[in-house]
């Protein structure tokens, strides 16, 4: 009985590489072919790679000059050049996958602002790609090299996909238009189930065999939805999947050396004087009736600004947003990204902007979880007593209690 439910398994998951989903219509598209051949990595691979390494290295300081119109227009040519390039090549390279959504996701920003495409999706992918190279892809190349071809195993494809979700998920809150927003996170989704279907290793995990099927299935779902359908909450329960596979999506192995690329924002990148900047964008809201609109003003420039913000900004934003749902995402968003610096008197400062009990609760568990082994009795004590359920009380409560145990034999 179980061997026939592991066979009918892998039939699902060789059965869901549907046309609309995976098929493969020029250079700049994605299969899922998990076959490799001894030519694949072979010498013309490695040769292609550790030229566009040295081409990207060079853009790098080329691109310190002109305006951002110039800037924007010469990494697209520099990345266009690259993947044409390796046009009769397999694609297997975690570089490739990088350079080719990047272009993918630049067009989603056309007539839209130009430093923000430069600073938030073409120039971290183009430094993603040059440590990728060095990291990842060479590594790869010379551990696979002149191995029989039953032996040479994919890369590492399902942690890639997991290291890279937040700066898919940027890319999708930072679009201005809804249907951007719409298209960004569904060919994310997309992505990410074609990233664990060609990791052999990946799919035969059953929590990502299940995080495939619920991704056609969504897929499925999203494929006639026509432009005047879209709306802020279709694109918010995308994005919602796709932070939750952040948590759910287990790697093939640690995906420590993979840096996202959205640690590669510099200062430089960002907004020095921040306050400054939300004060006068508070004060041109306030002109503004419709309170959608001025929300949806106040969710985009968090946003464009996310990785600088600290507690004092968010607070103030979360003051003047009158969307509980909106509120409560920002507060989720930034939660996620910093809990693991934050103390506990931030914590509990973040707890009482949200005035949703679920959206409290999921941060302080996984706050403590994070924490627990450091956290003192009375901390515990104060954790437990702000969770808004009596489950995540006792949950707290026992998990310390039981490590004070172990501590004391």
């Amino acid at each position: 009985m179980n061997k026939n439910i592991f066979i009918l398994f892998f039939v699902i998951l060789s059965a869901i590489g549907t046309k609309n989903l995976y098929a493969q219509d020029s250079i700049f598209d994605e299969g899922v072919d998990t076959t490799i051949r001894a030519e694949d990595i072979g010498d013309d691979v490695r040769m292609w790679a550790q030229n566009t390494a040295l081409k990207l290295k060079k853009l790098l300081k080329e691109v310190k000059k002109g305006t951002f119109l110039e800037k924007r227009v010469l990494i697209l040519q520099t990345i266009q050049e690259s993947v044409e390039e390796a046009k009769d090549r397999r694609e297997l390279l975690l570089m490739r996958f990088t350079l080719n959504r990047a272009l993918k996701l630049e067009e989603e920003f056309n007539n839209q602002h130009d430093a923000l495409v430069v600073h938030h999706i073409l120039l971290p992918a183009v430094k993603q790609a040059i440590s990728l190279y060095e990291q990842s892809d060479l590594p790869y190349l010379q551990f696979n090299s002149g191995k029989p071809e039953a032996e040479i195993e994919p890369p590492n494809y399902a942690a890639y996909t997991k290291t890279n979700i937040g700066y898919l998920l940027n890319a999708s809150n930072m679009n201005k238009t809804l249907e951007g927003q719409f298209n960004i996170a569904k060919i994310s989704l997309a992505w990410v189930a074609k990233d664990i279907l060609r990791s052999p290793k990946a799919k035969r995990n059953s929590a990502n065999a299940d995080i495939v099927i619920q991704l056609q299935k969504l897929l499925t779902e999203l494929e006639p939805i026509q432009k005047c359908n879209i709306n802020y909450k279709l694109n918010n329960k995308l994005r919602n999947t796709l932070l939750d596979l952040l948590e759910k999506i287990v790697p093939e192995t640690s995906s420590e050396h993979i840096v996202p690329p959205l640690c590669y924002l510099t200062p430089k990148d960002l907004v020095v004087d921040l306050e400054k900047e939300l004060e006068k964008i508070l004060d041109l809201t306030t002109y503004i009736n419709s309170i959608s609109e001025r929300d949806g003003i106040l969710r985009q420039w968090y946003y464009q600004h996310q990785p600088q913000i600290t507690i004092p900004t968010i607070s103030t934003l979360c003051c003047y947003l009158n969307s509980s749902e909106i509120k409560n995402e920002l507060i989720r968003d930034w939660f996620d990204i910093k809990y693991q610096s934050l103390n506990l008197k931030q914590l509990l400062n973040l707890c009482e902007q949200s005035n949703y009990h679920s959206t409290r609760d999921y941060m302080i568990k996984k706050y403590f979880n994070a924490k627990y082994e450091t956290l003192s009795t009375e901390e515990t004590k104060t954790l437990a007593a702000w969770s808004n359920s009596y489950e995540l009380k006792d949950y707290i409560l026992s998990k310390k209690v039981q490590l004070n145990m172990s501590q004391n034999k």
